[in-house]
């Protein structure tokens, strides 16, 4: 096996750099999308508004996610203008986390040429842009993950007892910030155990390589340790709701959405045919075939991240991106050097495989290069609600008729905050989701509504909404107590109060 360090340290850098600027560029292009790619981004939005306004996350705030994503987000959202553009601003800059995490992998894999070649290959993953553009925790949990990942694979190629421990440490840093932005970053912990625990236990190296890695091993729990124990006890008066609003909810949907579980099978598997896969089928067979058993934590990180995924229903396609990281892992083995004596030396193609994973990774990259010149030139609007034709009307009525003090509750809560309008903070999320899991009920939204700081209602989707059972009673609430102002172009309404 060989480690390619051909290539001088200051070219890496430069390139890596080059790297880092062109990710950004790409991500600040239509950053400014005024409508939500997703329902979600709507939710976090209102949520980062009803956490300006004083409001505290889980006691009054409803919230599905561990509390780092958005207390990660809302300083640089406060400091840029507390907008939809600040807000995916701070999740583009956080992503970039996951191209250095690239990049430490890449060094400890291959070398120089790994350094920049791993996070080029992530950076070509519409997936990954795609995330890294949204008001959601995916991207800024997955990041802190393959950062944690590279730390841990660095930790493990490092000789020096200082330079082991402390990427050691920073490995458990940020599988700690993973999870506590979303739970799914807690199948990163599966790789870095893979990855730190065979240097501590195997009794073929030497007893001070074992010491070395045993306290390596021991850096890093404590460090997971301590980091989470910090964010726990900053959340010590609100423990009970942020379980059930993080743990117990999902557990929730799972049950009231068990049926559509073989959808998300179809969804998993569909990701495994398209060519990132078959790219990564190939980069483990060939690791294999060298007998190169670092392929072992990016493989054991795609098994976990299947598992987490077979158990998360409902499963949407935003949810698939936490996939990408240790496909494109596993993709790049299929293009690193080993030594031309080892493992299949006697397979008379042993001496075209190499060039067989460019030319896989050449095919990946410009069809990837095609779907993202698409995605950009597209501005991304392929993404936003499919009523977006009646959103300014929305946005010009609700800004019309409410006052700026005035609370707006609706199942589009990204047009509440177009309008500048906040929602009551306990009904950012209206979604069908936590209506079916339980954890929203007529009797909830009657007890908002009926507030007096609320003015009105507002339904985009007003058939898919109140012909939930759960909220039949608001809906005739609705009939007796407001109002209707207007109904929209695909049957939208704005009820006001009288």
């Amino acid at each position: 096996m060989q480690v390619d360090r051909l290539t001088p340290a200051w070219v890496a850098w430069s390139v890596l750099c080059a790297i880092f600027a062109l990710a950004m560029l790409i991500r600040l292009h239509g950053l400014g999308f005024p409508y939500s790619r997703d329902y979600d981004e709507g939710v976090y939005w209102e949520s980062l508004r009803a956490l300006a306004d004083g409001h505290a996350l889980y006691a009054q705030v409803f919230h599905s996610q561990p509390p780092l994503f958005l207390l990660s987000v809302y300083p640089l959202y406060s400091v840029f203008g507390a907008s939809l553009w600040s807000a995916r601003f701070a999740v583009a800059l956080i992503s970039l986390l996951g191209l250095g995490g690239a990049a430490l992998a890449g060094r400890a894999i291959a070398g120089q040429t790994g350094f920049v070649l791993l996070p080029l290959l992530l950076l070509l993953n519409l997936d990954y842009l795609a995330a890294s553009q949204r008001l959601m925790a995916d991207s800024v949990s997955l990041a802190f993950a393959f950062l944690a990942v590279g730390a841990s694979f660095m930790c493990v190629s490092a000789q020096s007892q200082r330079r082991s421990v402390a990427f050691a440490c920073l490995s458990g840093v940020s599988l700690a910030l993973s999870v506590a932005c979303k739970l799914s970053g807690a199948a990163a912990v599966v790789p870095v155990i893979a990855a730190l625990v065979p240097r501590a236990f195997d009794a073929r190296s030497a007893a001070p390589e074992r010491a070395l890695g045993r306290k390596s091993l021991t850096a890093a729990g404590i460090a997971f340790i301590a980091v989470s124990s910090v964010v726990l006890l900053a959340f010590g008066h609100v423990l009970t709701p942020m379980a059930d609003q993080v743990i117990s909810f999902h557990l929730a949907s799972s049950i009231a959405y068990a049926a559509g579980q073989h959808q998300s099978i179809n969804a998993l598997l569909a990701v495994f045919k398209s060519f990132l896969g078959v790219a990564a089928l190939y980069g483990t067979l060939r690791a294999l075939a060298y007998r190169d058993w670092r392929v072992a934590p990016c493989f054991a990180w795609l098994v976990a991240d299947f598992w987490v995924l077979l158990r998360t229903v409902p499963l949407f396609a935003h949810h698939l991106v936490i996939l990408v990281p240790a496909l494109v892992s596993l993709a790049f083995f299929g293009v690193v050097r080993y030594d031309r004596g080892s493992a299949i030396s006697r397979i008379s193609i042993a001496k075209f495989d190499r060039a067989l994973g460019f030319a896989v990774l050449l095919i990946f990259s410009l069809r990837a290069l095609r779907s993202e010149a698409a995605y950009l030139s597209a501005n991304s609007d392929v993404h936003s609600e499919v009523w977006l034709s009646s959103a300014p009307a929305l946005v010009a009525d609700v800004k019309k008729n409410l006052h700026p003090r005035q609370e707006l509750v609706t199942d589009a809560p990204s047009i509440a905050a177009l309008a500048e309008r906040d929602t009551p903070a306990w009904l950012v999320d209206t979604s069908e989701v936590r209506i079916n899991s339980g954890y929203l009920t007529s009797k909830q939204v009657i007890d908002q509504a009926a507030k007096p700081q609320v003015g009105g209602v507002l339904l985009a989707h007003r058939w898919a909404w109140l012909s939930l059972p759960p909220m039949h009673a608001f809906d005739q609430w609705l009939n007796r107590h407001l109002k209707l102002k207007r109904v929209y172009a695909h049957g939208e309404q704005l009820w006001l109060k009288q």
